[in-house]
């Protein structure tokens, strides 16, 4: 009960829980329809990456290191594997074709 009080506590105080990793990336699930119907590999189909990353929207995020996404329990089970600050490999699907980046993750909710 302590953790989660504390964590009530920084919701309250700042909006976010400190020391929580999250990815530079914003996106959103790729539906069951999306899918089938055109083919898609399930993942975070992104909406927003940083300049110069080399990932752009409408790419999807398919794996975290060698752990395949394709739900956000799958995303938030490695990514609480981190800490804020380490460097993950990202493996992306583009077109047919899939790439690698390297990012660093970030504090979740700055």
């Amino acid at each position: 009960s302590a953790t989660v009080q504390e964590i009530v506590n920084q919701l309250i105080r700042q909006g976010y829980v400190s020391g929580r990793p999250a990815l530079p990336l914003t996106g959103e699930w790729v539906p069951a329809f999306y899918q089938q119907y055109h083919r898609m590999p399930a993942g975070l189909y992104i909406t927003d990456a940083p300049d110069g990353s080399g990932v752009q929207a409408g790419d999807i995020l398919v794996y975290m290191g060698n752990t395949r996404i394709a739900s956000e329990e799958d995303l938030s089970q490695v990514l609480y594997s981190h800490q804020v600050g380490d460097t993950v490999t990202l493996t992306f699907y583009r077109s047919g074709k899939q790439f690698t980046v390297n990012f660093q993750l970030v504090e979740s909710g700055k």
